[in-house]
């Protein structure tokens, strides 16, 4: 089994992740937990609200095949695992086709679109695999408070759109701002 939950940044993605999760505690159903090492704002699954959960930090996906032995597995923050072509995202998922295959289930949060609004391979990979099921997050937009935002954009410090030449996984440390955005409001790169 294998569900993914997308959207913009501020979605709730997290919220739904340590909902179901944290259920598992009563449980005697194993599960792990596990987020990009690049993902350095947090040091477990926290939501922006303050709950959390534990969270093992891995630097590649080649390394979720240690985990095989648990029932559930928690990947958060899937587009920080993002690849430059789409041919090594579906490379860099072969781990997790076998996770899947043995039985496990798997649960993926993540943002779908980049800066520029275009999908991560790494999440068009995942789709390729065939979720049992996508859940679609949306947030609130900054700019007109619409509840149908589905866009993360990135502002440099003066609160400008970026909308070109950034890295593919770029670092929540204070270097950019982000504010979720609706279609009307999102800045696209022009053409």
């Amino acid at each position: 089994m294998l569900t993914l939950i997308l959207g913009p940044m501020c979605s709730g993605k997290s919220l739904d992740l340590i909902h179901f999760f944290s259920k598992l505690n009563y449980t005697d159903r194993s599960f792990k937990i596990i987020q990009p090492s690049a993902n350095i704002r947090d040091e477990n699954l926290q939501t922006r609200q303050g709950a959390s959960l534990p969270s093992i930090k891995i630097n590649s996906l080649s390394e979720i095949e240690k985990f095989a032995m648990v029932e559930y597995l928690g990947l958060d923050e899937v587009h920080m695992f993002e690849t430059t072509t789409i041919r090594e995202a579906r490379r860099s998922l072969k781990p997790i086709l076998r996770l899947l295959n043995r039985g496990v289930k798997i649960f993926v949060s993540g943002l779908d679109l980049n800066y520029q609004g275009k999908m991560f391979n790494i999440v068009q990979a995942l789709f390729e695999l065939g979720p049992n099921e996508v859940k679609m997050k949306n947030s609130v937009c900054v700019k007109c408070q619409n509840m149908d935002a589905a866009y993360s954009q990135v502002l440099n410090q003066k609160g400008k759109p970026i909308t070109r030449n950034l890295p593919p996984i770029l670092p929540d440390d204070g270097t950019y701002l982000y504010e979720p955005r609706c279609r009307r409001c999102f800045v696209r790169p022009s053409d």
